[in-house]
């Protein structure tokens, strides 16, 4: 996207989410918390499949999950209304 947006892709997500490797989760958090970031739909519904399928998350889990990485500062959707 050039209106300086990153995107990230569902490795990147999960390992902020999970926390399963500090290093990797480390440079994640610190992507997310430097620059306006954009996830697509497709990565969300990914991020969903790896959550649920590779660390057998709850669909609450999940969601929490999602209201804590959609509600931060500078992080953007394509559609808000259609991914609530």
């Amino acid at each position: 996207m050039s209106n300086g947006l990153v995107s990230l892709d569902t490795n990147v997500i999960v390992r902020f989410l999970v926390n399963d490797d500090p290093v990797q989760a480390s440079r994640a958090s610190a992507l997310i918390a430097t620059h306006p970031i954009f996830i697509t739909d497709t990565v969300l519904l990914e991020t969903e499949w790896v959550l649920r399928g590779a660390y057998g998350k709850t669909q609450v889990e999940i969601l929490g999950c999602f209201r804590a990485l959609l509600g931060l500062p500078g992080v953007v959707v394509r559609d808000p209304s259609a991914i609530a």
